[in-house]
């Protein structure tokens, strides 16, 4: 092997193979060339034993979307995922979706959205008006704590980015077979739409106090906030007040008004669309205090929101009784408990597992792979990732 890189290992029937780490079954024909011959394929855009938590996040959306009145309470059972949900009507819904880490919660949002976005592809002949806008922000781990409302910063990042240049979510299983020049027109469209509210707006419009606070807190806002996304003639800003420091000073108004700022641009951008917004923000157990704080609010106390669907998705093992997130979804159950659904996921069951090993190893009969579940189920307990 001295002609090789260090990198690389012999693999199958003296094939060469990328040491990653991974395992490698004797199939030569499952590629077109010699690198990836060996390897097991693991399947991908497939999601396995999730189907009745698909069906919970479809029905509250579907719900939102036709605006029904029929009521239903619920669980699942038999070991499914620990659901309850109450009524309906035009507000905005709130998934509390949790589970370890590496259980899929990332996965089954992605599914969900690739769904709906098929379902409303073909009733309504891809038309671009039936494109569902989704998207996302991830808390991360930090030592000196999370930077305020970092997630909820690349949900408006990515938001604006999708206005003004057609790019959605981040999501390309979601919006494949969508006519990409027509989700192109309706992103830009939307953009005119939405920046014609914001002008008339007393709250954010251009020169408010509102208005600023939102573009120094979220400066990606800023092409929707000032009209530079439909106009490269930026309007200019009053200056009212010179930075959030400055604010801060005053203490309680300046949190009040981020809130006050944030729901009324969410309103103008989801009471925009055809079908209502998702807004997916994960691993909330390491959520900042003024992001919590802001998502009580929206969540639990805005009644002027609608069309909208929040996902906050958390490690339920970090995430005590008395952890601050607890507190914020025991709020928000308690003030909107009709609209909001708890989804809790716990590892997949042996024939998932079974299903998901057989299509790994190209095998069409479930009961072929039997022996090798055994083996494999207790070590891993369901967790595939």
């Amino acid at each position: 092997m001295s002609n090789y890189d260090d990198n690389y290992v012999a693999g199958c029937y003296g094939t060469v193979a990328e040491q990653l780490d991974e395992a490698h079954y004797d199939d030569r024909s499952d590629a077109d060339d010699d690198m990836e011959k060996g390897r097991i394929k693991f399947p991908k855009d497939k999601l396995y034993g999730r189907d009745r938590e698909l069906a919970v996040l479809r029905h509250l959306y579907d719900d939102m979307a036709t605006n029904s009145n029929d009521g239903k309470e619920g669980a699942a059972a038999g070991g499914g995922p620990r659901v309850s949900f109450l009524g309906s009507n035009n507000g905005s819904r709130v998934v509390f979706l949790s589970g370890y880490s590496g259980i899929g919660k990332s996965a089954l949002v992605k599914e969900f959205i690739h769904q709906i976005q098929r379902e409303y592809n073909s009733t309504a002949n891809n038309d671009s008006s039936s494109l569902i806008l989704h998207f996302s922000g991830k808390y991360i781990q930090q030592s000196g704590g999370a930077a305020p409302f970092s997630a909820i910063s690349q949900v408006f990042g990515n938001m604006v980015s999708s206005l003004t240049k057609g790019q959605q979510g981040g999501n390309n299983k979601a919006d494949e077979g969508m006519n990409k020049e027509g989700a192109h027109n309706y992103t830009r469209s939307l953009c005119n739409k939405i920046w014609k509210q914001i002008q008339s707006s007393d709250v954010i419009g251009p020169g408010t106090d509102g208005n600023e606070v939102l573009i120094d807190i979220f400066p990606s806002l800023r092409p929707l906030l000032d009209g530079s996304c439909v106009s490269s003639n930026r309007l200019q800003r009053k200056e009212s007040i010179s930075n959030i420091e400055g604010r801060e000073e005053k203490g309680e108004p300046s949190m009040n008004a981020v809130k006050e700022s944030t729901s009324e641009l969410l309103n103008m951008i989801s009471s925009s669309l055809q079908r209502p917004l998702v807004l997916f923000l994960d691993d909330l157990q390491w959520a900042d205090g003024p992001s919590m704080e802001l998502l009580l609010f929206l969540l639990a106390n805005d009644t002027q929101l609608k069309n909208l669907m929040f996902i906050c998705a958390y490690r339920s093992n970090e995430v005590g009784v008395d952890h601050p997130f607890a507190n914020i979804m025991t709020k928000v159950t308690e003030s909107r408990g009709q609209l909001v659904a708890k989804v809790d996921l716990f590892s997949l069951s042996q024939e998932a597992i079974s299903l998901f090993i057989a299509d790994s190893i190209g095998m069409e009969e479930v009961d072929s792979v039997a022996e090798l579940v055994e083996v494999i189920y207790p070590k891993t307990m369901g967790n595939i990732f």
